[in-house]
């Protein structure tokens, strides 16, 4: 498998934006940057990268967190690209930190600015759980984007809890038999994914989620391998992340905002 986390998102950007780094959330060990699309006239919608893995002491230790490597940073700026401000975040308990930065930025909001009332979330892989109890518990949120993604276990099954404890990320207790039945959901499945037990928990939430939630376009790259969106720079790949912003758009920005579609 190439290196993801010294890979860049396939569809490039033209970020003309800002980026505000290293901002503290108060009372945690928790930092988060802001990628801002350029000039707006009015505070852009935010799209919030969930990561699940405790790295603020890491980046304590080394100066880099998840959220400082390449793919979180193209994201974050292909995201801000098309219009949304994109946060990113290192956290040592991430359930936590991220649901207290929600509310943080909320109340931040027209100093920073930004409009907290288009908010969405985006997220892959071991970060999908710690999505999924953010998202149950910000019933308001305009949409959930999941990445080749583990989810949340159901009935008696327990490959979520295992991978987690394997690779340490985080998986709220609350998640056992959690359905988002609220909340637009766009999800990516990669029918090449490596990761054992990974499409076997997505396949049985998508089923689920579906029989209760009206709103979840679902995506099956058959060819697809697990960070996709980072190696894979064929033809199929780029149409999907270009679907993926176009959603975004369609939930997030005014219908006079300016938008590009980037290849």
């Amino acid at each position: 498998m190439a290196d993801l986390f010294s890979s860049t998102v396939v569809v490039k950007s033209e970020f003309e934006g800002e980026v505000v780094a290293e901002q503290p959330l108060p009372n945690a060990d928790c930092c988060f940057d802001i990628y801002y699309p350029a000039e707006t006239s009015t505070p852009p919608p935010v799209v919030l990268i969930v990561i699940g893995f405790p790295d603020f002491g890491r980046k304590q230790e080394n100066g880099k967190g998840l959220k400082d490597l390449p793919p979180y940073i193209s994201w974050g700026k292909l995201l801000a690209s098309n219009g949304m401000a994109t946060v990113i975040a290192s956290c040592s308990d991430p359930a936590a930190n991220l649901l207290a930065l929600t509310k943080h930025l909320s109340a931040k909001q027209q100093d920073l600015p930004l409009d907290m009332q288009r908010l969405a979330i985006w997220t892959c892989s071991g970060n999908g759980p710690t999505a999924i109890d953010l998202l149950a518990k910000l019933p308001a949120v305009k949409a959930g984007v999941f990445l080749y993604s583990f989810m949340a276990d159901l009935g008696s099954h327990d490959v979520v809890a295992r991978t987690a404890e394997q690779f340490r990320f985080c998986n709220p207790e609350e998640n056992k038999d959690r359905i988002l039945d609220a909340t637009p959901l766009f999800i990516v499945r990669a029918g090449q994914d490596e990761f054992d037990g990974l499409n076997e928990t997505l396949d049985r939430y998508v089923e689920a989620v579906k029989k209760k939630n009206p709103d979840v376009e679902f995506i099956n790259y058959e060819q697809g391998v697990h960070g996709f969106d980072l190696i894979d720079s064929s033809v199929e790949s780029k149409q999907i992340i270009n679907r993926l912003l176009d959603y975004l758009r369609d939930k997030l920005c005014q219908p006079q905002a300016a938008s590009k579609k980037l290849r």
